[in-house]
């Protein structure tokens, strides 16, 4: 488990520090004079790569022919509006904008480089017993396989999800479906499941859009800052990865393949800046990697093949004068054949990225991973909280749970030391051997320099499991004249504590947020072995 580290900085700062550029070359950048926003890519029948940045008044089109010197196509103007979204369907592109009356606004591709032409779609949308005009949309997602268009966070029904089937006409689309449940910051979607970043409920929600006309809640998830901002979904739609759009949060990482129990997994900032009021923006996911535009962090990248354990493997930062707050990288596009990124930093214009692993060569690096238990060497109790510090040439740290277990890695390889400590026990440093895409398991023991408890035998069981409103912890013997509970959520921190009054008692667990927790009896003499239970 990492760190936990929560500082609201609503300012900005000057910048002390910074994460370190590597495994990833800028090949070009330019400049633009106003501020940017989203950037999307785009490939033509003949294999040329395109740029699409949007910008404070307009949005604004590069060749990347040649990738180190991109030309400037064309640009086409729209009101005045630092949000503006990108997406591309076939040989169109679809722009939207959050102010004034933009509606859709739509780039016809198909005759590029020679011709690019532009029209704005402002469709009167009827919903119920009302209609409205379409003028202000905050996002945009395209269903490739599917053709169809999803609107997230317009002026339309409290900003709900439209859906438009693009496949009748790209210049023209046919509206066909509405979820207006709850206003949606951003919405992805895969074989009729739509996964809407719910903000200002601060939760991502899943539905089910069998039926485009009628979607189905099939469950939501608050995100640990509560105020989901994007989410994007693994290629085997098990996993979903979340940004919350607030100083110092996380990529998060939940199981969502049954939407009716979904499961947080990790979570991950990069070290050698947190707590210094850093913002992660937007999080795409790229065959196990996810490409994040982190404002000014800049660029990283997180091998997210095992999503239980996310690890940087390539960074780069484009703000180098400003620490904190909403600047720098606002979006980061990963999907061109090339291999190359795309990125659209707010002052600093518009980067051509190429990802390279240690050697040198194009392409994303694995991850080396490490993880085991730590224990006491005095009676093989558990030890939680104990700080691992992996000492190399990056920031690697860790934390073990309540069950003594820690996971961690980097990009580098080779032998390293490994150090844990924890107050009242003496420092252990060993070596561990890093390999690319394994995982060394690491289990070591802490001598304690103070008396140490003993492990106690409570047999106790808790019924029922799941449960959803109460728990009855049953103890069979009654021979501990001060016995008390302790229940941990999967952050590690302890939720409830309180007295043990009888052999059978009940504990009222409906305040609790759906998932696991684990429970641990102790008396003045030492802890019981941990026992979990799911909160439905």
């Amino acid at each position: 488990m990492k760190h936990i580290y929560i500082l609201f900085l609503l300012f900005v700062i000057v910048k002390t520090n910074a994460q370190e550029n590597f495994n990833l070359e800028v090949v070009a950048n330019i400049s633009h004079d106003e501020r940017a926003n989203d950037v999307w890519g785009y490939v033509d029948s003949s294999g040329v790569e395109y740029a699409i940045m949007g910008s404070l008044t307009r949005t604004s089109i590069w060749s990347l022919e040649d990738p180190e010197n991109p030309v400037f196509l064309k640009s086409f103007d729209g009101p005045s509006s630092i949000w503006r979204d990108i997406k591309s369907y076939e040989d169109h592109i679809y722009v939207s904008a959050e102010r004034e009356k933009e509606g859709i606004l739509i780039i016809d591709m198909s005759l590029a480089p020679d011709s690019i032409t532009a029209t704005n779609f402002r469709p009167v949308i009827e919903f119920g017993l009302t209609s409205d005009t379409l003028n202000t949309i905050h996002n945009i997602f395209i269903d490739d396989e599917d053709g169809l268009c999803y609107l997230a966070g317009s002026n339309i029904a409290k900003g709900g999800v439209l859906i438009f089937d693009l496949k009748t006409d790209k210049k023209s689309p046919t509206y066909i479906g509405i979820q207006n449940f709850d206003y949606a910051h951003d919405v992805f979607v895969k074989n009729d499941k739509m996964y809407a970043s719910e903000i200002n409920s601060g939760v991502f929600s899943i539905y089910d859009i069998s039926d485009k006309t009628s979607p189905i809640l099939l469950g939501q998830e608050a995100t640990i800052m509560n105020f989901s901002h994007n989410a994007w979904l693994s290629d085997d739609e098990n996993t979903l990865f979340t940004t919350d759009e607030r100083p110092d949060a996380w990529v998060e990482s939940y199981d969502v393949s049954d939407p009716s129990n979904i499961t947080f997994l990790d979570r991950f900032q990069p070290f050698e800046t947190k707590n210094t009021g850093l913002i992660p923006h937007n999080v795409h996911y790229d065959s196990g990697f996810l490409v994040t535009s982190w404002n000014t962090d800049g660029l990283v990248i997180i091998d997210a093949n095992d999503p239980n354990n996310l690890i940087k493997v390539a960074a780069y930062d484009t703000e180098l004068e400003i620490e904190s707050g909403s600047g720098g990288l606002w979006g980061a596009y990963p999907y061109l054949p090339s291999g190359l990124i795309l990125g659209s930093d707010r002052w600093n214009g518009l980067f051509v990225f190429r990802p390279i692993d240690n050697n040198g060569d194009q392409g994303f690096q694995r991850a080396s991973y490490i993880e085991g238990t730590v224990k006491s060497a005095a009676n093989g109790m558990e030890i939680p909280n104990v700080d691992i510090k992996v000492i190399s040439g990056e920031f690697v740290d860790a934390t073990t749970n309540t069950v003594g277990f820690y996971s961690s890695g980097h990009a580098l390889e080779g032998e390293f030391e490994v150090q844990f400590a924890k107050e009242s026990y003496d420092t252990l440093t060993t070596t561990a051997i890093f390999e690319s895409g394994e995982v060394y398991i690491l289990d070591v023991e802490l001598t304690s320099v103070v008396s140490v408890h003993e492990v106690i035998d409570i047999a106790y069981s808790i019924s029922p499991n799941p449960a959803s409103d109460r728990i009855t912890i049953d103890i069979p013997s009654d021979n501990f004249t001060t016995l008390t509970i302790e229940i941990y959520n999967y952050l590690g921190e302890i939720v409830l504590s309180q007295n043990i009054k009888n052999t059978k008692q009940q504990i009222d667990i409906t305040s609790f947020a759906t998932g696991k927790y684990l429970t641990r009896l102790h008396t003045e003499e030492g802890y019981s072995k941990t026992v979990s239970f799911i909160k439905n």
